[in-house]
């Protein structure tokens, strides 16, 4: 299903072009069929894109807290270091 939505936001941004395209523009029928396509594409696309977009900002976040968890672990490990170091000091 993912493949379906990606292709046909690939093909709405193509028509998108096309809609720019001297060649197009010069072809009424041409324009008005891609035109028509692309309305249709229009509302489908707008919500692949913003469903795209929120999964990168969610990847995004992701990584942010795997490095916060990374930074985390290496603190404690320092830590643990640092209370292993004074209990030995106080051993001796």
């Amino acid at each position: 299903m993912r493949d379906q939505l990606e292709a046909k936001l690939s093909r709405f941004v193509e028509l998108e072009r096309a809609l720019v395209d001297p060649e197009v523009l010069a072809d009424p029928a041409r324009l008005s069929a891609t035109a028509r396509e692309h309305g249709s594409l229009a509302r489908l696309a707008l919500k692949v894109r913003g469903f795209l977009d929120l999964e990168r900002q969610i990847a995004e976040q992701q990584q942010t807290v795997d490095a916060m968890h990374a930074q985390k672990a290496e603190q404690q490990d320092k830590i643990a270091q640092l209370g292993v170091g004074l209990y030995e000091d106080r051993r001796c």
